[in-house]
């Protein structure tokens, strides 16, 4: 593995109302990863700048979408092939955001 650089991705983070309806994901934010990030890694990184702030804290883990696809918690960003700049979804685990568009 090459020595970890840093990775702008332009972030979306996106949730359910408490009667399911879906909120939608309207504020973009630019978020520095680092390429031996984690999904799970850039999940926290890109939660931070909206949970509790936009998005009420809840107890389930989160999960990120890159081009239609969840990927999985332990690949990292050199491995998923996201390049800077690239859009990404952080969710909750338990919401579907792709049956919910």
């Amino acid at each position: 593995m090459s020595e970890p650089i840093p990775v702008p991705l332009c972030c979306m983070f996106t949730s359910a109302s408490e009667d399911g309806e879906p909120l939608p994901a309207w504020v973009v934010q630019i978020v520095l990863v680092m390429s031996n990030d984690t999904m799970e890694e850039v999940a926290q990184k890109v939660s931070e700048h909206f949970v509790d702030q936009m998005f009420p804290k809840r107890d389930a883990g989160m999960v990120v979408t890159h081009e239609g696809k969840e990927l999985p918690s332990n690949m990292t960003v050199e491995e998923s092939k996201i390049e800077p700049k690239d859009n990404i979804y952080v969710t909750w685990d338990d919401y579907n955001f792709y049956a919910n568009q």
